[in-house]
């Protein structure tokens, strides 16, 4: 009796194992920033993945570090891509666009009205955008600025505060409610600084994933949510209804064309 048990149990553990692999669902490894780890990428890649079914892992890391994984496949899908950014051969954007938002350039109030499109030479700007032609591309703007490249809307702000920088650009729809968390929205504001466009962001899928396979499930599955306008409500939840009405978000084009441009950093976050 003892033999047939010494026997059988290490063939009941081997069925066991085999069956907790086969039972595992497939794991979805993402990446966000680590200013809001649990911010509105984090929910748009929470909807993603019980889409598809499958696990989460999420680890938050800067822009540039989430790009490089992207494209060394240690991480499968990225969200929060814009427009102009070099795909190359290591990750494919998928279509459509999940959204389109608008940034704005944000001054000291006493100097709202003092910046305009054609007078920005030689303006300090704090941004997260790497090379003044980038800049250029997405904005109106086609003067010498002095940029001084940061990573976070924090020191943004802070180097406004300080004097360091006369502007700082960030996405209007996550600038006023941090503005008003800190007390700060009727010493900062949104100047007359004018874009030239809206910008489009994108789901990426490394081509180095298992992902990459299922790219054509994962395009319908995005083009089904923007139809249903499931990132526009989750984003609408997120934020508060004070600041929801200055919110710039606009239903994308299904017809967008495919992004283009010179520079894999053109812009390093985007929340």
């Amino acid at each position: 009796m003892n033999r047939i048990v010494r026997n059988t149990l290490p063939a009941l553990c081997l069925f066991c194992l085999c069956s907790s692999y086969a039972f595992a669902k497939e794991v979805l490894h993402s990446s966000v920033s680590p200013e809001f780890p649990k911010g509105l990428h984090y929910q748009f890649l929470t909807q993603i993945a019980e889409q598809l079914d499958v696990e989460l892992d999420v680890l938050p890391m800067p822009f540039a570090r989430r790009l490089k994984s992207l494209r060394d496949g240690d991480i499968d899908i990225m969200v929060g891509l814009r427009e102009g950014i070099e795909a190359g051969d290591d990750f494919v954007f998928l279509e459509p666009s999940y959204e389109t938002i608008k940034t704005g350039f944000f001054a000291l109030k006493e100097n709202q009205h003092k910046y305009h499109n054609d007078n920005l030479k030689g303006v300090t700007l704090a941004t997260t955008i790497a090379k003044k032609s980038d800049l250029q591309n997405s904005f109106s703007v086609q003067q010498d600025m002095k940029l001084v490249p940061v990573s976070t809307l924090e020191q943004k702000i802070n180097l406004v505060l300080m004097g360091r920088t006369e502007l700082f650009h960030h996405f209007i729809h996550s600038t006023l409610p941090a503005l008003k968390e800190r007390d700060l929205q009727d010493k900062i504001v949104l100047t007359d600084v004018e874009r030239a466009d809206h910008t489009r962001y994108y789901f990426a899928v490394s081509k180095h994933s298992p992902f990459y396979q299922r790219r054509l499930e994962l395009e319908a599955l995005i083009a089904r949510l923007v139809d249903q306008q499931i990132f526009a409500l989750i984003r609408e939840q997120h934020y508060s209804l004070e600041t929801k009405d200055t919110v710039i978000v606009e239903q994308p084009d299904k017809k967008n064309k495919k992004p283009t441009c010179d520079d894999d950093e053109c812009e390093r976050e985007v929340q």
